[in-house]
């Protein structure tokens, strides 16, 4: 029996998840961990004037978890969206199924997934049900920058006034933190990371 836990355990798929706050180094974190090995998904976000290297995002999974922010009422720029608002438990399965079934699209039988899209912060209740059925382990990358320099990178990129950004900055924080306590997790200084990657 121990045996059959302990080749469980070696043979068991982990995926890496880069939570924080948008224009918070998220990129830069993805793009460090997939030059190191991490698998990045089938269909990335391209890049644009905001970010010229890209997001090494998935595009159709931002738009799942979109979406699944709309059915409860929120939205990636919600400052309440910490904590997550649950859904019925039949609606809930049902998003479930759909994330795991775009997961496998995505990443195929990828060694190390890498999952970086910031909105999974608010969310990681419903991604750690995803991985859960999928039998992932989640290993989390939290990338920190200061929030007033969020806040001026989300004043140029959506115009939006700093107290809204650093509301929104507080808001993804705390559920990244809160959501991740039990999970192996690393904290990365994003002027750090910077300074030698």
């Amino acid at each position: 029996m121990t045996e059959t836990r302990t080749e469980s355990r070696q043979t068991a798929r982990a995926a890496y998840l880069v939570l924080g706050m948008h224009r918070s180094g998220t990129s830069a974190t993805a793009q460090l961990l997939a030059k190191a090995g991490a698998g990045l998904p089938e269909h990335l976000m391209p890049g644009d004037e905001h970010n010229a290297k890209g997001y090494f995002e998935p595009w159709r999974i931002a738009n799942l978890n979109n979406l699944r922010l709309q059915a409860a009422g929120s939205a990636w720029d919600d400052v309440f969206a910490f904590p997550q608002t649950p859904l019925p438990l039949a609606g809930e399965s049902d998003w479930i199924a759909q994330g795991q079934a775009l997961f496998g699209e995505e990443y195929g039988t990828t060694a190390l997934p890498l999952l970086k899209d910031p909105r999974v912060s608010v969310l990681m209740p419903f991604w750690s049900q995803v991985l859960k059925g999928l039998d992932i382990t989640p290993r989390i990358v939290i990338p920190v920058r200061h929030p007033l320099a969020v806040a001026g990178s989300l004043a140029k990129r959506n115009g939006f006034p700093v107290e809204k950004s650093v509301l929104l900055w507080t808001s993804y924080m705390l559920a990244a933190e809160a959501y991740t306590r039990d999970l192996p997790r690393a904290f990365v200084s994003y002027d750090r990371l910077l300074g030698d990657w």
